[in-house]
């Protein structure tokens, strides 16, 4: 009976890791046929201290492709694992592909628009991630783009929340979120975050080419990157709190954006 409870329990713990890491290809040969077919692989899952030919020659194409790479024990790949099948390998794919700031840029001058970017720092929760890019999409964004690390990628619990944005709204994952701030403001864009300590967002001009950066549930923005923002803006609050989630004050900032933008457009 004590058996067959901690087998349950192992087999609802690796359920509810892979509702949060998205689709879990397992076994040597199955990883590493997933990286030679192109896949895009958020994390790689490694039993720590394997020196085995085939799991190096994973861990070659891992760091080819800069994946995030996790040393782990046997334990916590049991745990993950569902078929029970692992070989010391278990990847994380994501549920779709990745775009890329160029493409983002082109699909704004195809449709002869001021780029209109969101810029998400370090968000964690899927959640929330797929509402911003379901707001993103409404909002008319050109694209999101999320850091490779310390983030959530773009996991089936993120297509759901999107509510089928995430096939109309390309997401892009870069390494390093305040260097690809500085790329594209050779582009011409500017940035705004979100940060209580900011100018209230009605008195901010946030038309023509924008970004707009929305930091981590708990932290917030973080230093680097809301240095590289040429704003801050705060959202005015009456309440008891003082915080928003954080894919609400996406939303609130993104239709402050759209409100001006129309604006701009009228005689």
């Amino acid at each position: 009976m004590r058996e067959e409870r901690r087998l349950e329990e192992k087999k609802q713990t690796g359920k509810n890791r892979i509702e949060i890491d998205g689709t879990l290809v397992e076994g040597r040969n199955a990883v590493l046929e997933a990286y030679r077919s192109g896949k895009t692989i958020d994390k790689l899952y490694v039993l720590d201290g394997c020196k085995d030919g085939p799991v190096q020659t994973i861990l070659r194409e891992a760091r080819k492709q800069d994946t995030i790479i996790n040393f782990v024990a046997k334990e916590r790949l049991e745990q993950l694992s569902q078929t029970g099948h692992h070989q010391g390998v278990i990847a994380s794919v994501s549920a779709y592909e990745y775009s890329t700031a160029e493409d983002m840029l082109k699909r704004a001058r195809e449709k002869g628009e001021p780029p209109f970017l969101f810029l998400l720092d370090g968000i964690e929760d899927p959640h929330n991630l797929g509402a911003i890019i379901r707001t993103a999409n409404l909002a008319g964004a050109h694209g999101v783009i999320i850091p490779k690390r310390r983030a959530v990628g773009l996991t089936a619990t993120v297509a759901r929340t999107s509510a089928g944005a995430l096939n109309y709204t390309p997401v892009a994952k870069v390494t390093n979120l305040a260097a690809a701030m500085e790329q594209l403001k050779k582009e011409g864009l500017w940035f705004v975050c979100a940060d209580m300590g900011g100018e209230t967002m009605y008195r901010l001009n946030l038309k023509g080419p924008i970004g707009l950066v929305i930091g981590n549930e708990g932290d917030g923005v973080g230093k680097l990157v809301k240095e590289t923002c040429d704003f801050v803006a705060s959202i005015p609050m009456k309440g008891d709190i003082d915080s928003l989630n954080a894919s609400v004050a996406a939303g609130v900032l993104a239709y402050e954006i759209v409100r001006q933008r129309l604006d701009g457009q009228n005689p």
